[in-house]
């Protein structure tokens, strides 16, 4: 027999000692890839993402990434992110969300500093992780008495050892090449639900509406009236998955005054209408 012996010089991570609390896991297989959660961000909570298989395309604030098996994914609060997916690609992750997380030196619900990035590889604890959330998806589907207290003992594991990933990786972001690309983005982001267009941006921001076309493609992979069409696809998600709005009522509060225009916009990029896709949610959720 073997002993390993723990060191009795713990010190706390979280701030002030007070733990975060675990909000939701969810599983998703290949079969979910095709209605994928299209850009949008969460105000109260960070998410940590883990690809159990695959391969894919993220986007993390501002940055496209290309991921894979074993990969994890970090949205701290606030972060836009956004999914891509095609009938080559596909992933298949586990997703937690977390709130009231404090790291020391890090503002609430952060996981990783500003200045490293947000996706880094499990390596070695591949099937730690893996397990963990297996468990975890495992007691919060069975509904079982004391299944809050255990999945949240086994989130702080998770958050251990995901910690300890981004200290060790050293992954540092690089020096931001479009600052222009940078401040066109940052306008949208905080106007998008105004009616936006080519001719309205180039005028606040002062460029022309070639160079302002050709600088946000090469800094997000989109034009920037397909990312605003995402940003309000994405926020119509957010609306009809947490409120009772009807179709007509989102549309509106997008600025699609004409609520087919608004359907055809929502299945085209989404793969099916806006009524459906709320019903497939619920029907899932409630199963």
């Amino acid at each position: 027999m073997i002993q390993c012996f723990v060191e009795n010089s713990n010190t706390s991570i979280f701030k002030n000692n007070k733990l975060p609390k675990l909000i939701h896991v969810c599983k998703a297989e290949k079969k979910h890839n095709k209605f994928p959660r299209i850009m949008h961000k969460h105000e109260d909570m960070l998410e940590i993402v883990f690809i159990r298989d695959g391969r894919g395309t993220h986007i993390i604030g501002d940055k496209e990434y290309k991921t894979k098996k074993g990969d994890i994914l970090i949205y701290n609060k606030n972060v836009l992110h956004d999914e891509r997916s095609n009938n080559e690609n596909y992933v298949s992750t586990y997703v937690c969300g977390i709130s009231k997380l404090h790291l020391k030196g890090l503002s609430e619900n952060q996981l990783n500093p500003d200045n490293i990035e947000p996706v880094i590889h499990s390596g070695e604890h591949f099937e730690a992780i893996e397990s963990l959330f297996k468990i975890m998806y495992s007691e919060v589907f069975s509904n079982r008495k004391g299944v809050e207290k255990t999945c949240n003992y086994l989130m702080l594991s998770l958050i251990s050892i995901v910690v300890r990933l981004v200290e060790l990786s050293g992954n540092k972001k690089e020096e931001e090449e479009y600052e222009l690309g940078q401040r066109i983005k940052k306008y949208i982001d905080e106007n998008f639900l105004e009616n936006l267009s080519i001719k309205s941006l180039s005028k606040e921001l002062g460029i022309s509406q070639y160079y302002l076309m050709h600088t946000f493609k090469d800094k997000t992979g989109y034009s920037p009236m397909q990312y605003i069409i995402k940003r309000k696809i994405g926020e119509a998600q957010n609306l009809l998955i947490n409120t009772d709005y009807s179709i007509t009522e989102i549309a509106e509060s997008l600025g699609y005054d004409n609520p087919n225009y608004f359907n055809m916009l929502f299945t085209k990029t989404i793969g099916m209408p806006p009524g459906k896709y709320r019903k497939y949610l619920t029907s899932a959720q409630n199963s």
